[in-house]
């Protein structure tokens, strides 16, 4: 069985560190690196679960180790969202799912959501606009108006420089540059870990905890410098 889910999560948490020192335009590139790597952590995370306990799985194994095993493989075979994934492993795991309007889950569809834009969008403009105090705010996409509420992501000097050096109430950007940023990354690395240490929280004690306890939480502990 690979166990690949901690290394991706322990570049991803690199990358990011590196975004913080690094000149401009590498800042950007390991930024998006790290948002990139952190976001398929998660991924890699919730597939080697359903290895691992369909590994264990058979007539001596809890029930709960089957079922996960089981319905997680059909949930893959039926292309299901990676978010269904982690709300069917948790209810399996506890009889209940991660409440979608609070943390865990919350950052983790967020995260998601920022995830997709970048790998399966076209490239697309965000916007910023003045409001009635002059202030330059995130009108569009969704994304990028959800990102400055949970206050991740504001507008960047650059921008504001250039929407005042031109005398513009708004002002496009390309969204790839906005979203690479520090704070951005250092956000996907901690939704990451947030997502995968509530759903081995959620593991019930005995030997299959012990495995995953091994093979995951440390490299998930493991978060970028403040």
């Amino acid at each position: 069985m690979y166990v690949n889910a901690g290394s991706l999560f322990k570049n991803a948490v690199q990358a990011c560190d590196g975004s913080a020192a690094s000149p401009p335009i590498q800042a950007r590139r390991d930024a998006l690196v790290g948002i990139v790597l952190a976001t398929i952590s998660t991924e890699a995370f919730i597939n080697e679960l359903q290895n691992a306990a369909e590994a264990q799985s058979g007539a001596a194994a809890p029930g709960w180790i089957n079922a996960l095993g089981y319905m997680l493989a059909e949930a893959e075979k039926s292309r299901a969202s990676i978010e269904s994934k982690y709300q069917l492993a948790r209810f399996i795991l506890t009889s209940q799912p991660f409440d979608r309007g609070a943390a865990p889950f919350q950052d983790f569809a967020l995260l998601i959501g920022v995830r997709n834009l970048i790998v399966h969008a076209k490239p697309q403009e965000a916007k910023v606009q003045r409001d009635a105090d002059g202030e330059l705010l995130w009108v569009e996409l969704k994304i990028m108006c959800q990102l400055q509420a949970s206050r991740i992501l504001g507008v960047s000097e650059s921008l504001r420089n250039a929407a005042t050096t031109i005398g513009a109430d708004a002002i496009v950007s390309d969204l790839l540059a906005e979203i690479s940023t520090h704070s951005v990354a250092k956000w996907a690395c901690k939704a990451a870990a947030g997502i995968v240490n509530g759903l081995l929280d959620a593991i019930p004690q005995g030997r299959f905890n012990s495995f995953v306890e091994i093979a995951y939480r440390e490299d998930f502990g493991t978060l970028p410098q403040e």
